[in-house]
């Protein structure tokens, strides 16, 4: 080919288009040259097809290009296939895509809020000031809906979920903290390949581009456009929460790896969709061989990978909804497909699971772990039963079936004596497996300054990529021995469709139209050996047409499809067919009915539900229910306030609850929850343990349920309280000698006081609070009783009655007496008068125990007649009395039951 001076490096068409800017050329254009036909011969007249690229020009005249008007500069124009002014309909393709996307985003975070309000999740956090949420007091998955919902595009375009948590510790200053938070919402990646696709091929339908050039710069606009919005708007809108006072998080995806990823992905998904399959240009050779074994071998490893997640997905989809919920259950676009990959892996014989490691600043000391195991034996901690996992290897080998067979009616049986021909396929299932290994993963990681690191995540392990490679040769073999004898009888339908566009051939020293027929290769076979005639090529798209290399030796027969034989089949062999066909179908059903039945039921009766057995009740005040379901193994006598009559008056009961994880081992599980109480949020675990369990239902039972408990002190006066209203007898095993009642509760608030029946006495009730695996303070509310009216009129009544007994007392000094007269000598006829009776008062000191003082002197009188003659000769009795004697009263107050006792100490 030559070329003048100012021929320029592409080969774009300029004044030789039509004037609607297609590529059909114009008036002058040279012609296409004739098509080769086998072996070397001319081809029949075929009908001029439509060229998008030409790649030749004729010798004797000037490329197209230069011929355009003004162009004799090479540096100082555009090439003349490149129209600026078209761009906008590129950008407007990557906008629409990005807008789509964020569309589907809203919808699906929409239903994920949806699943967890069904679920009974009513977190409330205070929502700080953002230009595109309102800032109000809003249940906390409200408040960040649209937050939310922009991170995810930038998410699924590989995005990482990170930013940074202040920390104001008080006097220990402010700690600034940064985390980062990977996993690839699949479905949104989808949701922008499609969106970008579609959005791509309508503007180029609308708007068609003048040539190669044009159709490459609306791609990358398209995708700066796309790339740019979804940065922007996911760093504009990150998500920033005020978990409390003191503590801050703001997030968001936007960083170089979405930047980079997006772009990338908008600009080849952008030229795929603008490059209509008349525009690709006809490559030969090894180059179209080497090109269209690429697309088999990916089209092969698709449908492996296809025919499990299609079947697994949806089956975890229903298992997993029935253990978790409507929040799982709504929520399963956005992990669903995550969960097929990892289950996909397990399915290959792939190791699952977590690992972790942290350290602390200045030297303090750091830990790693890990812990893997396979689906085969059982993850118990995921759920996964070793039966299961069964399941998986089966429908791997299924899907391995289904790849290899069509793997062989692509590429027809490869020649096992070129060694090259094991390579394809183990390769391309290598890099699936590596693809499965990094997009099934799911990371989380923090960073406080020189304070402490750490890093968690879960996912396949590091060697998944090699057993992917050995599942590749397996499928190689399968497709050179298996899978013969599959494909006669596969529907002619559905190899039609696989068979749909022919691969290129290569190793033969022939070239034949793309659209030959499958049966007439064996014909020209025979041609490019030298004999036989060529066969004649049906006129196709150029674009489909492929040639061929000169003929390698070692393997002379070219890897075409295969034609499927179909023999005759009798009525009863159809019969026989439908029947295997029939009961190989009913099975899969039935198995896959029985797992989900199985698992359905078994979820029903996992240790979660029991969990939330006990919750649920715990939640509407029914503590017989809740003493039914977790019976925390407590003496009678100490089950005063766990009872319905009490813990349903009870007030600031759980609000609601959620399950955060559930940890099978073995006979043995540990279940996760948090509580909601008086809005706080109150973690809990429980720990549960099989009890005569069967194939359907394990008997998962509590053990050692953690039990709140109150703490009241009572005078030792009382004899009973009342607690929300019912009397709770005082004096059993749960009043300790210092006079505090401590007793078992369920969570909530109660009312203690004394009964309405106290005759003596009365206080002001006190209220204590119980919260689920929390003992009660050391310090106890104090139940301050106080004497009443009756009391004082009770101890008075007593007082008075002393005071008439002693009246009538005939000793100048009465025995027990609050008064008395000394004389000397003796004394006769000795008559006692109360003038006055003293007032008293009862006061306690803490101990359980009143004591009396007067509280106003009483005063006395006393006559009497005395011996003035002292003993000495004859008696001489002379009248004497005395007045304003004072009476003094002091003693202790009893209580026993409803008797009152005062016991005089003069």
């Amino acid at each position: 080919m030559t070329q003048t001076p100012h021929e320029p490096d592409t080969g774009e068409l300029s004044q030789f288009q039509n004037p609607q800017g297609s590529e059909e050329p114009g008036v002058g254009s040279p012609a296409p040259p004739a098509m080769a036909g086998v072996g070397g011969a001319a081809a029949p007249d075929l009908p001029a097809a439509p060229a998008a690229e030409p790649t030749e020009v004729p010798a004797a005249g000037p490329h197209p290009a230069v011929i355009s008007a003004g162009n004799h500069d090479k540096g100082t124009r555009l090439p003349a296939s490149l129209v600026p002014a078209r761009w906008w309909t590129g950008a407007v393709a990557g906008a629409g895509a990005y807008v789509a996307t964020l569309v589907v985003a809203l919808l699906l975070t929409l239903l994920a809020v949806v699943g967890l309000a069904a679920t009974g999740s009513s977190d409330s956090i205070d929502v700080p000031s953002n230009p595109l949420v309102s800032n109000s007091d809003l249940p906390s998955p409200w408040s960040i809906l649209f937050q939310f919902a922009a991170q995810l595009p930038a998410l699924g375009m590989l995005g990482s979920l990170s930013g940074a948590v202040s920390i104001d510790a008080g006097m220990f200053g402010s700690v600034q903290a940064t985390i980062g938070i990977t996993m690839v919402p699949l479905a949104l990646t989808a949701i922008s390949v499609v969106a970008l696709f579609w959005g791509s091929r309508l503007a180029e339908r609308l708007a068609p581009s003048s040539g190669r050039l044009q159709r490459w710069a609306q791609a990358v606009v398209g995708g700066i456009a796309f790339s740019l919005l979804l940065n922007v708007i996911a760093t504009a809108a990150s998500i920033k929460i005020t978990a409390s006072e003191h503590a801050a998080i703001n997030l968001n995806a936007g960083n170089f790896a979405s930047i980079f990823v997006a772009f990338i992905v908008a600009l080849l998904v952008g030229i795929a969709a603008r490059t209509e399959r008349r525009d690709q240009k006809t490559v030969s050779g090894r180059v179209a061989y080497l090109r269209s074994l690429l697309r088999d071998a990916v089209l092969a490893a698709t449908v492996h990978l296809g025919a499990f997640v299609v079947i697994a997905v949806p089956v975890v989809v229903a298992v997993v909804g029935v253990k978790a919920g409507w929040a799982a259950f709504l929520s399963f676009p956005l992990w669903a497909p995550t969960a097929g990959l990892l289950l996909f892996g397990m399915g290959h014989l792939a190791a699952f699971g977590r690992s972790a490691e942290g350290s602390l600043g200045g030297g303090l000391g750091s830990s790693s772990q890990s812990a893997y195991g396979y689906a085969v034996a059982g993850l118990d901690d995921f759920g996964i039963p070793a039966w299961a996992g069964g399941l998986l290897v089966v429908l791997a080998l299924l899907a391995m079936c289904a790849a290899a067979t069509c793997w062989y009616l692509r590429r027809g049986a490869q020649s096992p004596s070129n060694p090259l021909s094991w390579v394809y396929l183990p390769v391309v299932f290598l890099i699936t497996g590596t693809f499965v290994t990094w997009l099934g993963s799911v990371s989380a990681s923090g960073h406080a300054g020189s304070l402490a690191s750490g890093s968690a995540g879960i996912g396949l392990a590091w060697w998944t990529p090699f057993l992917m490679l050995a599942w590749g040769g397996a499928t190689d073999a399968a497709s050179r021995f298996l899978a013969p004898k599959l494909a006669p009888v596969l529907p002619a339908a559905l190899v039609a469709f696989v068979q749909k566009y022919p691969s290129a051939l290569h190793d033969t020293g022939f070239q034949v139209q793309a659209g030959t027929p499958a049966a007439n290769l064996s014909q020209a076979r025979a041609q490019a050996q030298g004999h036989g005639e060529a066969p004649v090529a049906t006129p196709v798209d150029p674009a489909r047409a492929a040639t061929a290399l000169p003929r390698d030796p070692g393997n002379p027969e070219p890897p075409a499809p295969v034609v499927v034989p179909r023999p005759p089949m009798s009525k009863k062999a159809k019969r026989s067919l439908a029947l295997v066909g029939g009961a190989i179908a009913l099975v899969a059903v039935l198995a896959i009915g029985a797992t989900v039945a199985v698992n359905v039921v078994r979820g029903s009766h996992g240790p979660d539900k029991a969990v939330s057995g006990f919750l649920d009740a715990v939640v509407a005040g029914d503590a017989a229910r809740a003493m039914e379901i977790g019976d925390p193994s407590i003496p009678n006598d100490q089950r005063g306030l766990l009872s319905n009559a009490i813990y349903a008056k009870a007030a600031k009961r759980v609000d609601s609850y959620s399950i955060v994880s559930t940890t099978v081992d073995g006979d043995g599980a540990t279940v996760r929850a948090e509580l909601r109480q008086n809005g706080t949020k109150v973690p809990l675990t429980f720990s549960l343990v099989k009890k005569n369990p069967g194939f359907l239902d394990p008997h998962w039972c509590l053990q050692n349920v953690p039990m709140g408990s109150v703490a009241v002190a009572v005078p030792g006066q009382a004899d009973s309280v009342t607690v929300n209203g019912v009397d709770v007898k005082v004096g059993n095993s749960g009043t300790s000698d210092s006079g505090v009642l401590r007793l078992p509760a369920f969570p909530g608030s109660y009312t203690v006081g004394l009964p309405a029946s106290s005759k003596y006495l009365s206080a002001d009730p006190v209220t204590v609070d119980a919260r689920l695996g929390e003992q009660a303070p050391s310090m106890p509310a104090t139940l301050e009783t106080r004497p009443n009216e009756a009391f004082g009129k009770e101890v008075q009544a007593q007082v008075n009655s002393m005071l008439t007994t002693c009246e009538k007392s005939t000793d100048i000094r009465p025995e027990g007496c609050p008064f008395s007269r000394y004389t000397s000598g003796k004394v006769r006829n000795v008559v006692w008068k109360v003038a006055t009776r003293p007032t008293v008062t009862a006061a306690s000191y803490g101990e359980g125990t009143w004591y009396l003082s007067t509280d106003k002197a009483g005063a006395a009188t006393v006559s009497f007649e005395r011996d003035s003659s002292y003993g000495f000769g004859t008696p001489k009795w002379e009248k004497d009395s005395e007045s304003d004697i004072s009476i003094q009263v002091s003693g202790k107050v009893a209580l026993d039951g409803e008797t009152l006792t005062v016991s005089f100490a003069n």
